[in-house]
């Protein structure tokens, strides 16, 4: 673990090291292991694009675009669920709650859940956690100016490195140590994979919930349509691709080496729906997945890796689970369901 170093000597603006420093070495990491591994090809399993490497700051700049494109639905829906109910999860958070919002972003989404718990006059500590030190520093600040009565820092790391920070003592070095923790997942991101991973990151988030008064919020996507969802991956304009290649470009600085050349890959949006039972899965549920397909033989004498053409790449995989594969996960996890919102005509749903 490494140890807390602030950025500011204003603590409504703090930003606390847990590891974001290794950031490099972690990415590096495990881009060998799961991209530039030669035994994947011949294990013929597949191949997944860490999306990690999608959240450096020009990553999380072309991601603001995509947020606001006219068919991506799901930012929107999850920010008018929050306004809809706000005042409802709100009230169910008590005074000197700490909120964990991990991979934060730029911190809109989570706004009109603040704000409520502002107007309320409702004192709380608001951690954002994030890979990016630059949006953390921008979006704590942002949070600070805003908020009388809610203290905002940011932990720089990775989701691994917030629950070791939490289970060796560091968040009681910061807060009341008996104060209750809330996490929030919004934008899709837990529960949002093949169903025992995603069962597998459910457990590894109850095991530091240690309070009977510890909650999680997911914000979920359970879209059933498929042409909807294609649309909103798959814009006209290219931007959900530029934010795809940007990843793949990203690559190229954390290894050193120029193993990517967009000229050699397609990048596709694929729409498939596993049938229950595989992949682990116990029911179907419609997937979104980027595919990166190499057009010709691609090598990197430098890093020890050859792909031929053809060889292809799943990035950024959004299952699409409904209320009731949501509470098997649950179920699965360990975790039982105290509540559930949704915003009308939406199928992004709080669980």
């Amino acid at each position: 673990m490494a140890n807390a170093q602030s950025s500011s000597s204003n603590s409504s603006s703090l930003i606390i090291d847990i590891g974001g420093s290794r950031l490099h070495e972690y990415l590096e990491g495990i881009l060998r292991d799961r991209v530039m591994d030669p035994s994947l090809l011949a294990s013929g399993r597949q191949c997944l694009f860490p999306s990690a490497l999608l959240s450096s700051d020009e990553g999380i700049r072309i991601w603001q675009k995509v947020t606001r494109l006219p068919l991506y639905y799901a930012s929107d829906d999850e920010k008018d669920t929050l306004a809809l109910h706000g005042t409802a999860i709100a009230g169910l958070i008590q005074p000197g709650t700490v909120l964990i919002d991990i991979g934060c972003g730029d911190v809109r989404k989570v706004r009109p859940l603040l704000d409520k718990l502002e107007l309320a006059k409702t004192p709380i500590h608001y951690f954002g956690l994030d890979l990016s030190r630059s949006y953390l520093e921008q979006g704590i600040a942002s949070l600070s100016q805003r908020y009388e009565h809610i203290q905002c820092s940011g932990l720089w790391g990775t989701f691994d490195d917030c629950r070791t920070w939490i289970a060796s003592g560091g968040l009681s070095n910061v807060v009341n140590p008996n104060s209750p923790k809330w996490f929030l997942s919004l934008g899709s991101i837990l529960g949002n994979d093949s169903f025992d991973s995603a069962v597998s990151h459910l457990r590894k988030w109850a095991q530091v919930m240690t309070s009977p008064h510890d909650r999680i919020i997911l914000g979920v996507d359970a879209t059933s349509d498929p042409g909807k969802i294609y649309d909103s991956y798959n814009d006209h304009e290219g931007v959900l691709e530029r934010f795809m290649r940007r990843g793949l470009e990203y690559s190229n600085e954390v290894l050193g080496r120029e193993w990517y050349r967009p000229e050699d890959w397609r990048v596709s949006g694929v729409i498939t729906c596993p049938d229950g039972d595989d992949d682990g899965q116990p029911l179907s549920c419609l997937v979104h997945k980027f595919v990166f397909r190499a057009l010709k033989e691609v090598s990197c004498p430098d890093l020890g890796m050859s792909f031929p053409a053809g060889f292809e790449m799943d990035c950024w995989e959004s299952f699409k689970f409904g209320p009731e594969g949501m509470k098997m996960q649950f179920d699965a996890a360990g975790l039982v369901e105290l509540g559930k919102w949704n915003c009308f005509g939406s199928s992004v749903c709080k669980s």
